[in-house]
């Protein structure tokens, strides 16, 4: 055999082996390749979109197709598209962010001067609005102090008022109560009648009874002055009964007084006596018509008695003696009397 077509028999097999070994490393390279060609031409797809939708004056529709252009294909254009989006929308947050990593990715960029003077306008801009998001926070916070205070007021002005209600309330019930007293105690201490003092005898003239005296009337205690126990022996209702005058009820007091301190028994319903309930409020004596005509049979007798030397002597004295009852009449002192010393009528 010829050497050359030895050595073609012996080539044989490796060229068939590098063919099998480098087949597959040439497919995937050349699968990369096209893969590549899609995710640019991908994202050449998003970056179009973002500029029409930027055109259109879609803003944020612009930046997230510019986004999506930068996921696809990073470049340092991405960021500065998605800054100007961010910008036109007022948003300086992210407008700052894009901006700055434009700047970062492209420090040798031509515009860089216009960039950084973008970044300085929206930094004021973020402060300001945070100056007046600011304000507006604590503008909130004081109105809300404000009608927490009110209201803290307001339900101390009601508690007040409640309170003041209430003491107003107690004052009321308090005066009420008082009152109430007052009208009962005044109903006690007006509504009865001294069982001790008879029923109508001659008020403010210091004529006692005599607890042993007859049915005959009162007999008058002795003054120590006889002409004072002359007057006050007057028999008063004897006068009225021989004028032909009515009878006060009650007349007969000073008997009933002495029938009380002899142990008699006491008046029943209907009589005088009877119990608070049943009595009337007595008038006052300088309101009784039978007052006044004591007072002026008093009056006659003490000037009769003043302007006379001898009482049973004088002219006339007999045409009164109806009246002034005789000197004999007295019972002697001591003779089922009290002793001197009692109230007198009348005192020069």
């Amino acid at each position: 055999m010829k050497p050359i077509a030895m050595l073609r028999s012996l080539l044989a097999p490796l060229s068939a082996l590098t063919l099998v070994v480098a087949g597959p490393t040439l497919m995937v390279a050349s699968s990369t390749v096209a893969h590549a060609q899609d995710v640019r031409a991908e994202a050449k797809a998003a970056f179009g979109e973002g500029k029409r939708l930027y055109g259109e004056g879609d803003y944020r529709g612009a930046a997230a197709s510019f986004a999506r252009a930068e996921q696809l294909l990073p470049s340092p254009l991405n960021d500065y598209n998605i800054a100007l989006c961010y910008d036109k929308l007022g948003d300086a947050e992210l407008g700052i962010k894009h901006y700055r990593s434009f700047l970062v990715r492209s420090p040798d960029a031509s515009n860089r001067a216009a960039v950084e003077a973008s970044i300085a306008r929206l930094d004021s801009a973020l402060q300001a609005a945070r100056q007046k998001a600011e304000a507006a926070r604590q503008a909130e916070a004081a109105r809300q102090a404000e009608a927490a205070r009110k209201a803290a007021e307001a339900a101390r002005q009601t508690e007040a008022e409640a309170a003041a209600r209430k003491a107003a309330e107690a004052e009321a019930a308090r005066k009420a109560a008082e009152a109430a007293a007052a009208a009962g105690g005044g109903a006690a201490g007006t509504g009865g009648t001294d069982p001790g003092a008879g029923g109508g005898g001659v008020i403010g003239t210091g004529v006692g009874t005599d607890p042993g005296a007859g049915a005959g009337g009162p007999v008058p205690l002795s003054s120590g002055d006889p002409e004072l126990d002359r007057v006050a022996a007057i028999n008063v209702a004897s006068i009225r009964d021989s004028q032909g005058q009515p009878v006060v009820a009650g007349g007969g007091g000073a008997a009933g007084g002495a029938g009380a301190a002899a142990g008699a028994p006491a008046p029943t319903g209907g009589q005088v006596g009877d119990g608070p309930a049943d009595a009337p409020k007595a008038k006052p004596a300088y309101k009784q018509w039978w007052f006044w005509v004591v007072v002026g049979v008093s009056a006659v007798v003490l000037y009769s008695i003043a302007t006379a030397d001898d009482t049973t002597a004088q002219p006339g004295f007999a045409r009164d003696s109806a009246l002034v009852p005789p000197r004999g009449l007295l019972s002697p002192l001591g003779a089922g009397m009290a002793q001197p010393g009692g109230a007198t009528l009348l005192r020069w």
